[in-house]
């Protein structure tokens, strides 16, 4: 004790379990006791980690290193997300609470995606300014090992050709389009959501297929007998099959 302040020292490093290294936070009780029994104080301490705050946010590592409540930072140089340091500047650091500013891709179109159907898709880009001349890549977790190189377009724009899916556990799905790098390979920020959807699912006759809301674009395609995109229907020769009626049932043995 000195002058009325109680100064702690650490003899040796806390030992921390590999579980405990990927949290984000990890909590600890002082306490401050008299003859080993007696409890004289008690403060709770929290012990912070910037870089494992992006760990559970892959694909979007700038936004989850700076909106953390630590006072983290994201380099977009580096790809790192650390702590705050007024002595590192630059056009390439982000700082705490400064998300609007990250380097990121959003606004996709269309959001909905028919599922057999290679869908053209754009998006944009913005805070590019520290990637310029650089080549981006596209994907998503449920088609793994396969990406599509990014089209640069005019102004903030970009456009990919699409995948086409397979998909038949639900009616519809949500999915998200990862950006990488290709120089690094690492992922950028992305917020790319779309709705990837089956016109067959849950549509297995022709009366269910014409209920199908509008936005969807599902016909009953006779020659397939199922509920299908409307560009599915291969070798259609009608033209317009919104309108075209339901056959009549047939009664098998």
């Amino acid at each position: 004790m000195r002058e009325g302040n109680i100064q702690c020292f650490q003899h040796r490093p806390l030992a921390v379990s590999r579980d405990e290294i990927e949290l984000q936070v990890l909590k600890g009780k002082l306490r401050i006791l008299v003859n080993e029994t007696v409890e004289l104080a008690m403060r709770e301490f929290k012990f912070y980690n910037c870089a494992t705050t992006v760990r559970k946010s892959e694909n979007t590592p700038c936004m989850a290193c700076v909106t953390s409540p630590w006072g983290c930072q994201w380099n977009t140089h580096d790809h790192t997300c650390s702590d705050k340091d007024d002595n590192i500047v630059g056009p390439n650091i982000i700082g705490h609470r400064k998300r609007s500013e990250c380097p990121q891709f959003e606004n996709p179109d269309p959001v909905l995606i028919p599922v057999g159907y290679k869908t053209r898709i754009s998006f944009e880009g913005i805070n590019l300014n520290n990637y310029k001349g650089r080549v981006f890549t596209i994907g998503t977790e449920l088609i793994k090992n396969m990406e599509e190189e990014v089209i640069s377009e005019s102004g903030p724009f970009f456009t990919f050709s699409g995948f086409s899916f397979s998909y038949d556990k639900s009616p519809e799905t949500n999915i998200l389009f990862y950006v990488k790098d290709r120089e690094t390979g690492k992922k950028m920020d992305s917020t790319l959501n779309v709705t990837l959807y089956n016109c067959s699912v849950g549509r297995e006759d022709c009366s269910l297929c014409k209920y199908a809301d509008p936005k969807y674009r599902c016909v009953w395609c006779s020659k397939q007998k199922a509920c299908v995109y409307e560009q599915l229907c291969s070798g259609s020769q009608q033209k317009d099959l919104h309108n075209t009626g339901c056959p009549n049932p047939e009664i098998t043995n």
